[in-house]
């Protein structure tokens, strides 16, 4: 439960980054407060880009949603990575079993 609560966070940590610097050149011509706010998550971006001007508001709504997809993108890629990782070391460190008709009988 603990390695499941840590990977979430990891992966999680991991696309806000990529999310956040991924939409940064396109907040320029924002106010600082909507610039935080539209960086921290997707749907902030959405709620200010439908109260800018319809060229602008359809620009953030278009950066945001490539920002988005393109760190969910490495967030899963990584996530996987790391399923495949925990697999292998599972595989190899769990002990041989002999098959039930190689075992001694019980008498």
């Amino acid at each position: 439960m603990v390695s499941g609560a840590l990977g979430v966070a990891v992966v999680g940590s991991l696309v806000t980054s990529l999310y956040k610097s991924g939409l940064e050149g396109s907040l320029s011509g924002l106010p600082e407060p909507a610039r935080d706010a539209a960086g921290e998550s997707i749907g902030a971006a959405a709620a200010i880009a439908g109260q800018l001007p319809p060229e602008a508001g359809a620009r953030l709504a278009a950066a945001a949603g490539d920002a988005f997809v393109h760190a969910m993108g490495i967030g899963l890629l990584a996530a996987a990575a790391l399923s495949l990782l925990a697999a292998v070391l599972v595989a190899r460190g769990m002990p041989v079993r002999q098959p039930a008709s190689s075992r001694s009988p019980v008498r």
